[in-house]
């Protein structure tokens, strides 16, 4: 971090004091400017190509867990490290379907964490207030429409 911050302070000081500020040697930030990247600085760079892609194409509203999840989709978690560790909540209400042993286990596969509605309470009002949550965060919140149309447009794509 030191020889980035001389890098980018470079056309502000001279090497010599942003050196000597930062408790480094000249030659060994010379030496750091002319060095071949590492390999995970190498795949960051492609990672961060994709990354941009995807959030772009999101309208700029996927957080780093969606944009994980979709470039794991792409296959891109072959070769890259894709993500950081976080809980993917699945909500749903309390359908036979959804305590099946094999449904459970493809959601373990998948670091997937359910969430069920209350006993007592089938129609948990839980999904529709993440859906609702989701639309104002992604696209009402960022967006004013002048017409209904338009934020109906906007919503259904």
């Amino acid at each position: 971090m030191r020889f980035t911050f001389i890098h980018i302070q470079r056309t502000n000081f001279t090497v010599s004091a942003l050196c000597q500020a930062m408790e480094v040697t000249r030659s060994g930030y010379r030496a750091w400017v002319v060095r071949e990247p590492c390999l995970r600085k190498q795949d960051d760079r492609v990672l961060a190509v994709h990354v941009a892609a995807v959030f772009a194409r999101s309208r700029r509203t996927y957080g780093s867990p969606r944009i994980a999840v979709e470039l794991r989709g792409r296959g891109l978690d072959q070769g890259l490290p894709v993500g950081r560790r976080r809980t993917m909540l699945l909500h749903s209400d309390r359908g036979s379907i959804y305590g099946e042993a094999e449904y459970i286990q493809r959601l373990a596969a998948l670091g997937v964490q359910r969430s069920m509605s209350r006993k007592t309470d089938p129609w948990d009002k839980a999904v529709i207030e993440s859906f609702f949550s989701t639309l104002h965060f992604e696209l009402l919140s960022r967006l004013r429409f002048k017409r209904f149309e338009d934020a109906r447009r906007a919503i259904s794509e």
